[in-house]
């Protein structure tokens, strides 16, 4: 294992990949409620984003996370004389699968919020009266996060899809070992009657 072997994509997933844990842990979204004297919204705190994503995209999330930590396990497997293609293999499947994370994660957050009686299970009550309200959503610093780091987890596993790994001191060409010359052949022995 060569901490040297890994790339700038591979870095970019490091830090995506405990971006998106700190980000799972913190509010994700926060309910908009009335409030009954002054008109303004107060925003309410709903659960962790464990809790308040919702459920394919939460398992989505998990599932991209555990590609990237694979990719990163591949990325410092890989070495001199170490055969390269599960690194390529894990890089090839974790594209498609955090692209695919990307636009839905972009679409729950800022499209398709979660209703303010969804995020808790439980009914929303405006301020200072005893009248339960369907509140709106807004994202909360959680979900900002998390649009982060999946984005940053989709330029991390592009770039390390485009490096080869040309400019590591392992991948420079070697030159060829030197060739001792061919020596003369044996003379023939002498012939005996």
């Amino acid at each position: 294992m060569r901490l040297g072997r890994v790339r700038r994509g591979e870095q970019l997933l490091l830090i995506a990949l405990v971006l998106l844990l700190v980000a799972l842990t913190v509010r994700w979204f926060d309910v908009l409620v009335p409030s009954a004297g002054s008109g303004d919204d107060v925003r309410v705190g709903a659960g962790s984003g464990w809790s308040t994503v919702g459920h394919p995209w939460i398992e989505l999330l998990v599932l991209t996370a555990l590609s990237w930590a694979a990719v990163l396990v591949q990325a410092l497997r890989t070495g001199a004389g170490r055969p390269t293609y599960g690194a390529m293999v894990t890089i090839v499947l974790a594209v498609p699968l955090t692209a695919l994370t990307a636009l839905l994660i972009l679409l729950r957050a800022l499209v398709f919020r979660p209703d303010g009686l969804d995020l808790d299970g439980s009914a929303t009550y405006i301020v200072g009266t005893e009248d339960a309200v369907f509140g709106d959503t807004a994202l909360a610093a959680g979900g900002w996060l998390g649009l982060v780091a999946v984005l940053l987890g989709l330029v991390g596993v592009w770039l390390a899809l485009a490096d080869d790994r040309t400019r590591a001191a392992e991948s420079v060409a070697q030159p060829a070992p030197p060739v001792s010359p061919i020596p003369e052949p044996r003379p023939e022995p002498p012939v005996t009657a």
